[in-house]
C-alpha cells in the first residue's frame, strides 16, 4: 500500500510539471470575430453592404449562441459566440464554411473578410514599445522594426496567436496626384493608376542553355528599386513628348493612411500587442516571447529602446501563484499547530498530517486527468481543502487513540491490532457519509453556467478530489500507520490527553449541563441570534464577484465622434501630465485608434491608457478614484477605468466594457439616440454610479457624390465609371508592392491633400470618360453636405444603443435596482423597442438564481445521504438545524469584512453548510453508537457523554477547518480575490457552528428524546 502512495506522489509531481500555469482557467465561451475591411466607406454603407449580408448567412449555423456586430467608417467586426463545450476550431470551421456563400454579395471594394486568431480569454499577454530617443523623425523605422523584424520572431514562439502593432508610420512607396497637373496633361487616375502596376513587374523568360552541360534561368525584371523608379514611370505619350509620373504628382515616401497611433512617456512610440493562443501556458510563453525581446533588444538600432512590459500579464499570475503557494504552507503549519495542540503527540499529528500531501497529490493527479491546470482557482481549492482533508484522519486517530486509552484501563485488554482495527471501523460509516454530505454540498458549484461556471468549476473539481482522497487515505492508510506507530507502544502515556484537550473537557462539561437543564432559554437565545443574522442579509449588498488586484489599470477614453487622430493624442498628452506623476504610477501607455487586423479594434476618437501599478499598492479603488477625479477636469470625454481581467469579464458578458450595460433595442436610429439619452438622464445622479456614459450613437459630417446619370451618359459614363475613378482618386489605392529585401511596401496613389481640401475642390478632380475626354468631377456629379451615423452596434439582428456605468462605494444590485426604478418612471417605450440590463449585473442574477434552486436541491440530498445514515428523520431534521446555526457566523463575518453577497460568499454559504453538517452528524452518530453499547444510559447520559467524547474530534476538525482558510484572508490579497470571501463565511460559520452546535444539538436532542422514547431505538448502525 505504500508503495502504492508513492508512485502516486510520482505521478503526480510529473503531471503538475507538465501542467498549464495561469491566473484563471479559460472564462470565455468560443468565440470567433470577423473584420472586414472596407476602406473609406461609411458607417451605414459599411452596415448594409457588409456586415447585415454576412449576419444574415451566419444565422442558423449550428451552436450558434449569440451574434453581435459593430458597423464603423471603414470596418465592419462580428463577433459570434457559440454554446459552451464547442471545440473552437469546429466553430471557426462552420463561420468559413459560411462566409464562402457571402463572397459575391459584397463590395469589389471590400477586402476579404477575416477572421481573427485563436485567442484566449485573457488574450492580452504582454505589451510592448518602440522609442525613438534621437530626436529625428524615424517613424518608417520604428514601424518596419515592429511589424517585420519583431513580429515574426515573436509569432514562432510556442503559444503566441498574434502580433498586433499600433503607432509609427506604415512605410509606402506614395504618388500625391494633382488635380491641376493631371487636366493640363489631359492625364487621369485610371491611367496613372495602369502605368504604375506596369511599372513594377517580374516575369520568367525561361531557360538558356550556354553548353549541353549547362542551364541558366531567365529574369524579367521589371520590378521597381527605388523612388526615382515610380516617378520616372511612363504613363503616356503626349505629341510625341513622355508624361511621366512625376510630372502629374508628388512622388514619396509617406504613411499609410492613420487609423491609430501610440505615445509612452509623452512622445511618440510604437505599441505592440502578444496575444496568447487559446489553452498556452501563460509564464512559459511569456517567458519565451521575452527572450525573444531580449534578443532583439540587443540588435535594435542606436537610439530606439524597447520597452518589453508596458502590460505584463505574467506579473499579476507570478504573483498570485506566489501568494497562494504561500497560504498553502502556512495553512499547512496552522493545522499542523492545531493538531499537535489537541494531541500532544507526534506520532498522532503525523498520522493526521500526512492526509495532506497525499490528497493534495491526489487532487493534482485529478486536475491533470481533467485537462485543469494550475491557476488561482484550483490552488484555491487546495488551500481551502488542507483544512479539511486531515478531518477524516484526526477522526479516525481520535477514536483509536480514545480506544486505546480504554483498552489499556481494561482489566483484560484487547491486541492492540483489534482495537485499531475496531476503533477504525467505529466511525467509518460517520466519516463516509460525512464525506458524502461535503460532495453533495459542492454539487451546485457545477450547475453554475456562464463565466461564474467555468472560473469556480475548477475550485470545485480541486477541493472535492482531494476530500475523497483524504477519504480513501482514513480508511487505508491511517489505521496501518496507527497500528504500527501508537498501537505497539506499550505505554499508557503515550494515549493520554494533552493538556488542551483535558481542560477543555472538563470546561465543557460543566457548561453543558445547565443547557441540558434548562433547553428553552437554549433554543431562544440561538434563534434570537438567527434573527439578527437574518436582518444583517439585506445590508450586506450583492455583487457578482469580487474585485481584483491585478497590478495595472485600463483607463478607456471616447472623445466626442468626429475627433481627428491627432487631436485624441494631444488629449493622451494631457492626461499623462495629469496622472502621471501619481505615486502609484510605474508607467503609463497610450494606444489610439486601432491598427489592421487589431482584435480589440476601435475608432480614432477612442484610446486605451495601459498603466503599471507599483508592487504593494494596495488601496486600487481609492487610486481609480483618484484618477476619475483628475480627469474630470477634461471636458467632453467619457472615462471608463477599470483592471484588464474585469475588462475582459464585462465585455463576456455584455460586449460592453462596464460592469451594467443598459441595453435598448429597435430599428429607427434617431428613436434609439432618444431613448439613449432619456435613459442616461434617468441613470444620471444615482449613488454609486460612475464612468456613466452612452455608446456613442450621433451623426458625423459627410460628403455624399451622387453620379448625375443624365449628364454622366451624355459624356459616354456609366455610375460605376465615376464611382471607380473617384473612389480610386479620393480613398486611394494600393497598385502594386515594392519588395525591399525580405519585406513588401505598398505603391499607394491617391490625389493630394490639396485637391480633398473642401467640396469645391474635391468636384475639380478630372475623370477620362470612355472617349478619351477629361471631366472635370462637378459636371457629372452632385457633391454635397451630409450628416450619418458615426457607428451602428447590433445585437441579436437589432440595432441597439448602450448606456453603461460602473459601481463604486455601493453594492451592485443596489445601484441597478435604483436604475430600474427611475428607468421605468421616465422612459417610455414605443412598440417594437425593448430596453435589457447586462454585464455583471446579468451574471449575478443568473449565479443566485442557479444557487438557490441547485442549492435546495443538495439540502433536500444531503437529508436523504443522512436518513441512510440514522435511518430517522427527526434525527436528520435535528442535525438540518445546524444549517442555520452556521449561517449566524458567516453572515456577521461578512459583514464585519464589509463583504457583499456575491457568487464568491455564496459558494461560502453553500460549502460551509456540507463542513458544518459533518460535526453535527459525527455527534448524533456518536449517541447512536452508546444506545448501542450502553443501553442502560438515559437520554441526559447520552447526550452528555456523546457530546464529551466527540468534543475533541470535533474541535480539532472545526479550527483546522476554519483556522486553515486565514492566509486567505490576511496578507496581500493578489491571487486570494475570489477565494477570499468564501473564506470568511467559512471562518464565521464554522466558528459559529461549532459553538452553537456543542451545546444547541445536545441541548435539543436530549429534550425531544426525552419525551419520545422511539428516538432511543438504535439505528444499526
Amino acid at each position: 500500500m505504500v508503495l502504492l502512495y508513492v508512485l502516486m506522489a510520482g505521478a503526480s509531481i510529473a503531471a503538475a510539471l507538465h501542467m498549464a500555469v495561469d491566473v484563471f482557467p479559460e472564462f470565455a465561451p468560443p468565440q470567433v470575430q470577423i473584420q472586414t475591411e472596407v476602406p473609406g466607406y461609411s458607417t451605414k454603407d459599411v452596415e448594409g453592404l457588409v456586415t447585415r449580408p454576412i449576419e444574415i448567412v451566419l444565422q442558423g449555423a449550428p451552436y450558434i449562441d449569440q451574434i453581435r456586430s459593430n458597423s464603423s467608417v471603414g470596418l465592419s467586426r462580428i463577433t459570434i459566440t457559440f454554446k459552451w463545450g464547442v471545440d473552437i476550431y469546429r466553430a471557426r470551421q462552420i463561420i468559413q464554411e459560411r462566409l464562402q456563400l457571402v463572397q459575391g454579395q459584397l463590395p469589389d471594394s471590400a477586402q476579404a473578410p477575416q477572421l481573427m486568431p485563436v485567442t484566449s480569454a485573457v488574450s492580452w499577454l504582454l505589451k510592448f514599445a518602440l522609442v525613438d530617443w534621437s530626436g529625428e523623425n524615424r517613424e518608417h523605422e520604428l514601424r518596419t522594426l515592429a511589424d517585420w523584424d519583431i513580429r515574426n520572431r515573436v509569432l514562432a514562439q510556442p503559444g503566441v496567436a498574434s502580433v498586433v502593432a499600433v503607432g509609427g508610420g506604415v512605410k509606402q512607396y506614395q504618388v500625391m496626384l494633382d488635380p491641376i497637373r493631371m487636366r493640363k496633361y489631359d492625364v487621369s487616375s485610371e491611367e496613372v493608376m495602369q502605368a504604375l502596376r506596369r511599372a513594377n513587374l517580374v516575369a520568367s523568360g525561361g531557360f538558356v542553355y550556354p553548353t549541353s552541360e549547362e542551364e541558366y534561368f531567365i529574369r524579367v525584371n521589371g520590378r521597381v528599386q527605388s523612388l526615382r523608379d515610380v516617378a520616372e514611370t511612363l504613363i503616356v505619350m503626349r505629341e510625341g513628348q513622355p508624361i511621366r509620373v512625376e510630372d502629374v504628382g508628388e512622388v514619396r515616401f509617406g504613411s499609410e493612411v492613420k487609423r491609430g497611433d501610440g505615445q509612452i512617456f509623452g512622445g511618440p512610440a510604437v505599441i505592440g500587442t502578444v496575444s496568447k493562443l487559446w489553452g498556452a501556458d501563460t509564464l512559459e510563453t511569456t517567458h519565451n516571447v521575452e527572450k525573444a525581446l531580449a534578443n532583439l533588444a540587443r540588435s535594435l538600432p542606436a537610439d530606439i529602446q524597447l520597452i518589453p512590459d508596458v502590460f505584463r500579464q505574467a506579473s499579476f499570475i507570478e504573483t498570485a501563484i506566489a501568494n497562494l503557494r504561500d497560504a498553502l504552507l502556512d495553512s499547512s503549519l496552522i493545522v499542523a499547530l492545531v493538531l499537535l495542540l489537541f494531541l500532544f503527540r507526534w506520532r498522532p499529528t503525523a498520522i493526521s498530517l500526512i492526509a495532506i500531501p497525499v490528497s493534495l497529490m491526489a487532487g493534482v493527479l485529478v486536475l491533470w486527468l481533467f485537462g485543469i491546470g494550475i491557476n488561482a482557482l484550483t490552488l484555491g481549492g487546495l488551500v481551502f481543502a488542507i483544512g479539511e482533508v486531515v478531518d477524516d484522519a484526526i477522526i479516525d486517530v481520535e477514536n483509536i487513540l480514545r480506544r486505546l486509552r480504554e483498552n489499556k484501563q481494561a482489566a483484560d485488554p484487547l491486541p492492540a491490532l483489534e482495537i485499531v482495527y475496531e476503533g477504525s471501523r467505529e466511525i467509518r460509516n460517520s466519516v463516509v457519509f460525512a464525506t458524502f454530505v461535503i460532495i453533495v454540498a459542492f454539487m451546485p458549484i457545477f450547475f453554475l453556467q456562464g463565466i461564474e461556471g467555468r472560473i469556480f468549476r475548477p475550485l470545485a473539481i480541486s477541493y472535492l478530489a482531494a476530500i475523497a482522497s483524504s477519504l480513501v487515505v482514513a480508511i487505508t492508510l491511517v489505521p496501518v500507520l496507527s497500528y504500527y506507530l501508537m498501537g505497539r507502544r506499550p505505554q499508557y502515556q503515550s494515549y493520554g490527553l494533552s493538556p488542551i484537550s483535558d481542560m477543555l473537557l472538563s470546561r465543557y462539561a460543566k457548561v453543558l449541563k445547565p443547557c441540558l437543564d434548562r433547553p428553552l432559554p437554549t433554543a431562544a437565545m440561538s434563534a434570537l441570534i438567527l434573527v439578527a443574522a437574518i436582518l444583517v442579509i439585506p445590508s450586506l449588498g450583492r455583487s457578482f464577484i469580487p474585485a481584483f488586484h491585478e497590478g495595472n489599470l485600463v483607463i478607456a477614453t471616447t472623445l466626442m465622434p468626429s475627433t481627428s487622430l491627432e487631436e485624441n493624442l494631444r488629449v493622451g498628452r494631457k492626461i499623462e501630465q495629469l496622472i502621471g506623476d501619481m505615486p502609484e504610477i510605474a508607467s503609463l501607455a497610450q494606444r489610439a485608434g486601432r491598427s489592421r487586423l487589431d482584435e480589440d479594434a476601435q475608432p480614432v476618437n477612442f484610446s486605451e491608457f495601459d498603466i503599471a501599478l507599483k508592487p504593494g499598492t494596495r488601496n486600487v479603488p481609492e487610486v481609480m478614484q483618484r484618477i476619475r477625479d483628475k480627469l474630470t477636469q477634461i471636458p467632453g470625454m467619457s472615462v471608463n477605468v477599470s483592471q484588464f481581467i474585469t475588462h475582459r469579464m464585462s465585455e463576456i458578458l455584455s460586449g460592453v466594457r462596464a460592469q451594467v450595460a443598459v441595453k435598448i433595442y429597435g430599428q429607427d436610429f434617431g428613436v434609439l439616440q432618444q431613448k439613449q439619452q432619456e435613459v442616461y438622464q434617468a441613470v444620471k445622479g444615482v449613488t454609486g454610479v460612475v464612468d456613466l456614459q452612452m455608446e456613442p450613437m450621433v451623426l458625423v459630417p459627410g460628403v455624399d457624390i451622387r453620379v448625375n446619370r443624365t449628364v454622366a451618359a451624355a459624356y459616354g459614363f456609366t455610375p460605376g465609371a465615376v464611382v471607380t475613378q473617384v473612389s480610386a482618386a479620393f480613398n486611394g489605392v494600393a497598385v502594386s508592392k515594392v519588395l525591399e529585401q525580405d519585406r513588401t511596401f505598398d505603391i499607394f496613389m491617391r490625389v493630394n491633400e490639396a485637391a480633398r481640401s473642401d467640396i469645391q475642390t474635391l468636384g475639380e478632380m478630372p475623370l477620362m470618360s470612355p472617349g478619351g475626354a477629361v471631366i472635370p468631377l462637378r459636371e457629372v456629379a452632385e457633391l454635397k453636405s451630409v450628416q450619418e451615423p458615426y457607428m451602428i452596434n447590433r445585437d441579436g439582428a437589432a440595432r441597439r444603443a448602450v448606456v453603461q456605468w460602473n459601481t463604486e462605494g455601493r453594492d451592485l444590485d443596489g445601484v441597478v435596482r435604483e436604475a430600474q426604478d427611475r428607468i421605468r418612471d421616465k422612459v417610455t417605450l414605443p412598440p417594437g423597442y425593448s430596453i435589457e440590463f447586462g454585464g455583471d449585473y446579468e451574471g449575478q442574477q443568473r449565479a443566485s438564481r442557479t444557487l438557490l434552486v441547485t442549492s435546495a436541491a443538495a439540502i433536500l440530498l444531503m437529508s436523504v445521504v443522512m436518513y441512510q445514515a440514522f435511518r430517522s428523520w427527526s434525527l436528520v431534521s435535528l442535525v438540518m438545524l445546524n444549517l442555520p446555526l452556521a449561517l449566524i457566523g458567516g453572515v456577521f463575518a461578512l459583514a464585519l469584512a464589509g463583504e457583499t453577497l456575491n457568487v464568491s460568499s455564496l459558494i461560502g454559504m453553500i460549502a460551509l453548510f456540507g463542513v458544518a453538517t459533518r460535526n453535527s452528524l459525527l455527534l448524533i452518530s456518536r449517541y447512536q453508537s452508546l444506545l448501542r453499547m450502553r443501553p442502560d444510559l438515559n437520554a441526559r447520559e447520552i447526550a452528555l457523554k456523546g457530546s464529551v467524547d466527540r468534543l475533541v474530534p470535533i474541535l480539532m476538525t472545526a479550527f483546522t477547518a476554519a483556522l486553515a482558510v486565514i492566509p486567505l484572508i490576511m496578507g496581500d490579497p493578489t491571487g486570494k480575490e475570489l477565494q477570499r470571501p468564501l473564506a470568511i463565511v467559512l471562518l464565521g460559520g464554522m466558528l459559529s457552528s461549532t459553538l452553537l452546535n456543542l451545546l444547541v444539538i445536545p441541548t435539543l436532542f436530549h429534550w425531544m428524546a426525552s419525551r419520545r422514547k422511539g428516538w432511543l431505538v438504535p439505528s444499526g448502525l
